[in-house]
């Protein structure tokens, strides 16, 4: 929450919103702060990264040839060489995030 307390409450929902989605199926993840933004981590493994800007949310997941794997799915997004943006006011792709989170864990 330290992170979020610089963003509006639209951003602050959407982030904790990302991270519920993919805590609340794997019980064993935990969000932590590392290069200063907050991270989903299962053990010792970083699964995918989130950092808020003005004008979108981006989202890295660590493993990034998940970006290429998932092409199709991340069509509607703008998606860059390591992370893809989603608006401020994204309605949670929980099936997207569980997707990313399956590939990495499984790779």
């Amino acid at each position: 929450d330290d992170y979020l307390r610089q963003f509006d409450d639209v951003k602050c929902e959407t982030v904790r919103s990302i991270f519920k989605a993919m805590t609340g199926k794997y019980k064993k993840m935990d969000v932590v702060i590392a290069w200063n933004h907050p991270f989903a981590q299962i053990g010792d493994r970083y699964i995918v990264g989130v950092s808020v800007h003005q004008n979108h949310i981006l989202l890295g997941p660590t493993r990034t040839e998940v970006l290429t794997e998932l092409a199709s799915d991340l069509s509607r997004y703008v998606v860059n060489k390591k992370t893809f943006k989603v608006p401020v006011d994204w309605k949670v792709d929980r099936k997207l995030l569980t997707e990313i989170v399956e590939r990495t864990i499984n790779s």
